[in-house]
């Protein structure tokens, strides 16, 4: 075999074997915080349903591998206007386990309870918790910066935790 066969198949095997290890990683925790909250999904299945890693950012051997609804947001392709500011801003933190270690991927969420809808922040440039975020997962520019309408499964959940924490 010569390199220029063996060099394309060992990166193709390394890019696999990166991707099978993303897959693999688990939400150990999802917590949900603001003044006077503290609140957790607990659920297993939730927490599997909830992996920060679904949606853009996502490429298949070069190729976007992703549905515009994933994640806990609806419809990545239309972002929507900011959420009105006297709605409490709740951080979602998404705990991964990486076998080495945990990190996290921070978003905000916000509920309006008038239009019984969930929003989703991803951070911005030179916001809180971009860097980190990014470190993990760049989606690019047209997402991070964003609100995104919840999905009916994220908000659904989200607000049971903190109904729950409040009680």
């Amino acid at each position: 075999m010569t390199w220029t066969k063996t060099i394309p198949n060992v990166l193709v095997a390394l890019f696999t074997a990166t991707l099978l290890v993303f897959g693999q990683r688990v939400i150990s925790r999802i917590t949900l915080s603001a003044p006077g909250l503290a609140a957790e999904i607990v659920d297993a299945k939730a927490r599997d349903d909830f992996r920060f890693g679904s949606g853009p950012g996502n490429f298949n051997f070069g190729t976007p591998s992703w549905q515009p609804k994933s994640w806990i947001v609806e419809d990545w392709a239309h972002p929507v206007a900011e959420p009105a500011q006297a709605l409490p801003r709740v951080r979602a933190t998404f705990s991964i386990d990486r076998g080495r270690g945990a990190r996290e991927y921070v978003v905000s969420y916000v509920y309006d309870p008038v239009a019984k809808q969930g929003f989703v922040y991803l951070p911005g440039k030179g916001e809180p918790f971009y860097d980190a975020n990014v470190s993990l997962l760049y989606r690019g520019e047209q997402f991070e910066g964003h609100w995104f309408h919840a999905t009916p499964e994220w908000t659904m959940a989200a607000q049971a935790a903190i109904e729950n924490a409040r009680k």
